[in-house]
Formats: C-alpha cells, sequence, structure tokens
C-alpha cells in the first residue's frame, strides 16, 4: 500500500471519527434538554397543585416528588454515560488526528506527509 494511501485511509478514520464525536456530543444535550424538561414539568405540577385552593391529597405530591427524584437519577446516569462515551470517542480521533497533524511515519520509511502540508 502507498504511502497516499495510507494517508487517505487515516484521513478519512478522522473524519469519520470527528463524525461519531458530534453526534455524541449532540445526544449528551439531547438527553440533558428533555430530562431539564421532564423535571420542570413536575416542578410546575407540584407549584400548581400546591398553590390550589384546595388541600391535595399527599400521596400525589409524594409522587411527583419520587418522580422527580427518579427522573434526576436517570438524568445523572445518563449524563455520566454520555460523558464516558464522549470520552472514548475522542480517544479515538485523536490518535488518527496525532498521525496526521504531526506526520508521524504512517506507511513506508521515510513517509512524513502531514494534514498540513
Amino acid at each position: 500500500m502507498s504511502d497516499s494511501e495510507e494517508f487517505d485511509k487515516i484521513t478519512n478514520a478522522y473524519r469519520a471519527a470527528m463524525e461519531l464525536w458530534k453526534l455524541a456530543s449532540q445526544q449528551i444535550y439531547s438527553r440533558f434538554a428533555a430530562m431539564l424538561t421532564g423535571n420542570s414539568i413536575i416542578v410546575a405540577a407540584i407549584g400548581i397543585i400546591l398553590t390550589g385552593g384546595d388541600s391535595p391529597p399527599i400521596c400525589l405530591i409524594m409522587g411527583l416528588i419520587i418522580s422527580g427524584l427518579v427522573l434526576s437519577v436517570a438524568w445523572i446516569l445518563y449524563m455520566t454515560a454520555g460523558w464516558c462515551v464522549e470520552k472514548q470517542l475522542i480517544l479515538n480521533v485523536m490518535l488518527p488526528g496525532r498521525r496526521l497533524r504531526y506526520g508521524s511515519k504512517i506507511g513506508a520509511v521515510g513517509s512524513s506527509r502531514s494534514l498540513l502540508d
């Protein structure tokens, strides 16, 4: 395999890894927005119930509070998992990126073509 073909393979791998990284980042913030919306709805429901004229049933208030706590724990777990995936994708992007940026020997001896050339 020639240096040019090897360079093209690494360049394509780098681009694919960058796209995966961007997708993972978008998913993290989509989850963040969904969980924030869910928690906001629960807090709003509690506020509406408490400001109503009648005394609300305690089981309804406790149910909303517990569902809010469960949603918050799920939020933390989803965000932590997303950050772990993003960290792994960053590491996958760095290897081909270093090989391209610093022009390390890619194929045959003497190959030092870099993306910046």
